[in-house]
């Protein structure tokens, strides 16, 4: 997994979207990739579908020419039904996506194009791959993990966490989650321990960290509650977690 990021192969570079004058721009890339979310919500997919699923679109996308927004929505659901093909134990079809109201006028057409983009290369090392090892290495509390998991989903729709590699996303995310839930120094000797074995620069780690928690605060919901001294953040932070275990991701309906 670590030598597969390495070598740079499945890397989505920002600026493609950043530079693009077509439909393709960082607000609709935003608005497809939290409809996505949603969708891998209400359909009970696996939590690692929904990661693959945006490194699949962001791929095709920076490979493939998309002319119009019913094109854009199109290759966000061929994403995802190709990553829940991949990964998923109970795979969904493009009928289950018609049952939530989603059509797609000739998904077959679009799944081929998207495959030939790809070089037919769906695995693809994700956040949720090295979140999962790092959370357990670190021995963390549910919670604690849910939340790393939720500002992981979160960076998905972030342009700018494209920057980071998926390793460090992980690792930022839990950075950030054991940030407001535990001791600073217990926090940092955590993240050193479960990054040493695959030489993550830890001032990449606090500097995506500190991005996914400046963006979380940005969120209406968190930022009011936070502001108006309501709750603590170690509190708010454990009922966001919470939530995100009993199936609402309050970053979406935000």
């Amino acid at each position: 997994m670590a030598q597969q990021e390495a070598s740079g192969v499945f890397r989505v570079d920002p600026h493609v979207f950043q530079h693009r004058s077509d439909v393709v721009c960082v607000d609709h890339r935003e608005n497809v990739l939290a409809w996505m979310s949603t969708v891998q919500r209400c359909l009970h997919l696996h939590e690692s579908v929904v990661f693959l699923a945006a490194n699949v679109f962001d791929r095709a996308l920076g490979a493939m020419s998309i002319n119009d927004k019913e094109s854009l929505n199109d290759l966000a659901w061929v994403a995802l039904v190709l990553a829940a093909k991949f990964l998923d134990s109970h795979p969904i079809t493009y009928s289950d996506l018609a049952r939530l109201g989603i059509f797609l006028p000739n998904p077959q057409a679009v799944e081929r194009s998207v495959l030939r983009a790809l070089d037919y290369r769906i695995a693809a090392p994700t956040a949720w791959d090295f979140l999962h090892v790092f959370a357990a290495r670190a021995h963390v509390t549910e919670d604690v993990r849910a939340a790393a998991v939720w500002f992981a989903r979160r960076s998905l729709q972030d342009i700018h966490a494209l920057g980071y590699r998926p390793s460090v996303v992980a690792a930022g995310a839990l950075w950030v989650a054991m940030h407001y839930t535990s001791p600073r120094r217990v926090a940092q000797r955590a993240i050193q321990q479960v990054t040493s074995p695959i030489h993550i620069n830890l001032r990449r780690v606090r500097a995506c960290g500190t991005h996914l928690r400046t963006a979380m605060i940005t969120n209406t919901k968190f930022g009011d509650v936070l502001c108006e001294g309501r709750r603590s953040p170690h509190r708010l932070v454990v009922q966001l977690a919470r939530e995100f275990i009993h199936g609402y991701d309050d970053a979406e309906s935000s």
